[in-house]
Order: C-alpha cells, then sequence, then structure tokens
C-alpha cells in the first residue's frame, strides 16, 4: 500500500506523527509533502517545494506535485484542515482515491472553527473515508455536530519516548516551565501573573520557550511588572535540545484557553516534570486532577493555579508520586507503537 501526507508541521512533530504510520508496516512507500525535508525515515520520500516558498502559490505548487505523480497512491491524508486538509481532499477526489483527515486540535474551537471555515471542515468530514482526532472529547464534539462516529478515531498525540528521558537531576534550576506558540489563546500572561501573585512568598524560577506572534507583548508585560529576575525567555528550543529543556523544569505549566491534546504535555511527563494545565481539549484524558497531576476551570483560575503550584513545590514527594504516575503511563499509552495501533485500526476500517 501506498499513501501521501500533506502537512505542515515542525520538523519533530512531523518526524513524531510519520513514524507512527512507518511502524504499522503497513506501507511500502509515503510521499510526504510539506515546505521541506524533515528527518528521513525508511519508505519516506518528501516532496518539498522548488519554485515557491511563500504564499499561496507554494500550496498551488503542492498542488500540482500531488496530482501529477506517475503512480497514485492508495489514499491521501491531510493534517490540520485548512490548507492541507483542503489539499488532500481536492487531489483525492481529482484521482479517485481514498482521503483521511487529521484534525490536531480542539475541533469545538468556535474561536477558530466558525463561518467558512466551519463549513469546509464539515464538508471534508462528510466526504473523509476517516478522520482522526487526538482524543475521545474531540471525538465526541464531532458527534455532537452529527458526524457519524464509527468513521472517527481517537489518535492521541504520541511521541518516541525514548528521547525523553528523565535524567534525575536532583535540583531542576526552574521551578515552572513552558513551551509552545506564544500566541493570545495560549495565555502566557497568565503565567506571568501567577509569578507576580506568589512572589511575597515564593520567589519562583521560571523558563518561558517558543515563539509566536504575543512575544512582544509577553517581553513587555515581564518588564512592566518587574520580573526579568524570575522569568528567562528562551525563544526557540532546537529538537535536540528539548530533552534537556523539559528536565530543567520541576512544573510544566499549560494556561491555555483552547488545546487538542498537546505534545509537549507528553514529552514534559515523560522527562519527570508534574503537569499544571488547564482542563481543556483531551488533556482530562490523560491528566486526572491530584492523582498524576493537576487541572484547572476554567483556564484564567489563577487562585487555582497558585494554589496547585504551592502544594506542588512543598511537598515534593507527593509531586513525585504524581509526576511518575504520569510519566509510566505516557510510556504505556502515548509511545509511538501505540499510535501505530491505531493507524492499523484505521486501515482495516478503510
Amino acid at each position: 500500500m501506498r499513501i501521501s501526507v500533506f502537512m505542515k508541521t515542525g520538523d519533530a512533530d512531523t518526524m513524531y506523527y510519520l513514524s507512527a504510520l512507518v511502524a504499522t508496516k503497513l506501507f511500502s512507500r509515503i510521499d510526504v509533502f510539506r515546505d521541506q525535508s524533515a528527518m528521513p525515515l525508511d519508505g519516506v520520500v518528501y516532496h518539498k517545494n522548488h519554485l515557491f516558498k511563500k504564499g499561496f502559490v507554494r500550496l498551488i505548487e503542492r498542488f500540482l506535485s500531488a496530482l501529477l505523480q506517475k503512480d497514485r497512491p492508495d489514499m491521501y491524508i491531510g493534517v490540520y484542515e485548512i490548507p492541507h486538509g483542503v489539499l488532500a481532499w481536492f487531489v483525492s477526489r481529482l484521482r479517485r482515491r481514498g482521503f483521511i483527515l487529521s484534525i490536531i486540535g480542539n475541533p469545538g474551537h468556535t474561536g477558530l472553527r466558525k463561518g467558512v471555515r466551519l463549513y469546509i471542515m464539515k464538508h471534508m468530514i462528510r466526504c473523509a473515508s476517516a478522520v482522526t482526532v487526538t482524543g475521545y472529547r474531540s471525538k465526541q464534539v464531532l458527534k455532537d455536530m452529527g458526524v457519524n462516529e464509527d468513521k472517527v478515531f481517537a489518535l492521541p498525540n504520541s511521541i518516541p519516548v525514548e528521547l525523553f528521558k528523565d535524567l534525575s537531576i536532583k535540583d531542576r534550576p526552574y521551578d515552572l516551565i513552558s513551551l509552545g506558540r506564544i500566541s493570545p489563546e495560549k495565555h502566557i500572561d497568565i503565567i506571568l501573573k501567577i509569578v507576580q501573585r506568589l512572589a511575597p512568598d515564593l520567589e519562583l524560577q521560571v523558563a518561558i520557550a517558543g515563539r509566536g506572534p504575543s512575544v512582544e507583548g509577553i517581553e513587555d508585560m515581564v518588564k512592566r511588572l518587574g520580573l526579568n529576575q524570575q522569568i528567562r525567555m528562551l525563544g526557540y528550543i532546537p529538537d535536540n535540545e528539548l530533552e534537556s529543556f523539559f528536565n530543567s523544569g520541576k512544573i510544566f505549566v499549560v494556561c491555555s484557553e483552547t488545546e487538542g491534546f498537546p505534545r509537549t504535555i507528553l514529552q514534559a511527563a515523560s522527562c519527570g516534570s508534574l503537569i499544571v494545565s488547564s482542563s481543556v481539549g483531551d488533556i482530562p484524558e490523560i491528566i486526572r486532577n491530584g492523582k498524576n497531576g493537576f487541572l484547572v476551570a476554567p483556564y484564567d483560575n489563577i487562585d487555582e493555579y497558585c494554589s496547585f503550584i504551592t502544594q506542588a513545590l512543598r511537598d515534593s514527594d507527593a509531586s513525585l508520586n504524581m509526576s511518575q504516575r504520569l510519566q509510566k503511563e505516557v510510556h504505556n499509552l502515548f509511545s509511538t507503537e501505540s499510535a501505530a495501533k491505531v493507524w492499523v485500526s484505521i486501515f482495516k476500517s478503510v
């Protein structure tokens, strides 16, 4: 069997997603259409743009490159609805092949999926042979939209757990760490407010990593609140430094207003960090409040973040027990091999 995948995820996320497909051993070849090549994998052929690197024309080049392939694949996969889900859908219709849509993120996020975008998503789902989402809560969202649940598969994000080990660092330098896209819906500003609120009792050391449109605003807020001595803005963390970064923090904090199933939670947990996260998207499917981490609702409940963080830092033994419990679950349930089993069931159904 041969498949073609359209995607624009980061190099690491691309590798994790494709590794699960490779691990199924179902495919003789996987053609991947994206901006550039990523890590070499057995049977994976990358088709990067040669003529256009930016703008809408690069998508046209990608579309034509897939459409003009000499040998037709058996199935097309689009990762994210727009634009790569649309590209995979169009090519599949023109070449009379099946189409799988992978929704990464919360399909019920009304701030993003509304109007024309929501209409396109629903139409693609109706045409798709199968749809993957990151958890059963997201599957329920699609079911509530009227989607046939038999074609929707919960495909949790996975990681190569062997690349994210707990390095057993006795004194981790940061109390709190955060990594991800720094954008409005991620609410990194809440972390700053937490640090300010706890300042009289706890002088937290915090590392915030990532890039995005809100970086300058967050940096200005750090200065305005006088938190320069407590908060470090690290910017982009290369893939080969992620394990070290996650081992630098005692607590990994997520304050997002909306999420699907962030892979960073799995990476941090695999490295032994305790998770304190907003209770959104599919995150409650892995984090059980007070058992293997802490969940905050609503996402902007600063009092609750402060309470959980204070509790975790003052009772290190309980925190260690929770983080070790989650670490074992991540290794058992969210490995590449676990995701491969889901893909096998998907392709059996289509």
